[in-house]
């Protein structure tokens, strides 16, 4: 999975990470709820553009 969900002590806050570009933070959320959805949003944006997307990513990285 591209896109995962962290609860962060320091901040109390829900980040939800993009693993595929070095690992940057794209959202943060008081309800870890909400930051799933975020990331399934994510995910399924992601994946609509197929697999040859995510494989060209990769080799890209």
């Amino acid at each position: 999975m591209r896109f995962t969900v962290e609860f962060d002590t320091h901040a109390s806050k829900w980040l939800v990470f993009d693993w595929l570009n070095a690992g940057q933070a794209v959202g943060a959320h008081r309800d870890q709820g909400a930051a799933f959805v975020q990331a399934e949003s994510e995910e399924q944006r992601w994946r609509r553009f197929g697999p040859g997307t995510e494989t060209f990513a990769l080799v890209a990285f």
